[in-house]
């Protein structure tokens, strides 16, 4: 709707980038705590605690990479690698699908009675 009239679309696209970064900002927010609440009841250990470690560091790591870094890449893959919250999804969906957490979460349990 906000393309329907060209003075407010131009109005927006002179904002400052960091403007648009806090607004997506608020969303990344409720979806943290929709993904943080889907948790309920995993077992963490020094084991699983890479279940959410690993996504989260890689995303906050390459989200403060200068995209300059990936200019030898393909032009195809470049926005999907620089972009730290694909890849956080991506290594998280790649983690759960590998690595069988339930067998970490029965040595835990079977440790510790």
């Amino acid at each position: 709707m906000i393309g329907l009239i060209p003075a407010l679309g131009s109005f927006l696209a002179s904002m400052p980038m960091t403007v648009g970064n806090a607004v997506l900002f608020v969303a990344y927010l409720q979806l943290f705590g929709t993904a943080f609440n889907s948790l309920n009841g995993k077992v963490f250990n020094s084991n699983t605690i890479f279940r959410l470690a690993a996504p989260v560091l890689v995303g906050i790591s390459l989200m403060n990479i200068n995209p300059s870094l990936f200019k030898d890449l393909p032009v195809l893959i470049q926005p999907f690698i620089s972009n730290g919250l694909i890849m956080g999804v991506f290594i998280s969906i790649l983690l759960e699908k590998i690595v069988n957490w339930s067998a970490f979460e029965q040595q835990f349990e079977l440790k510790n009675g």
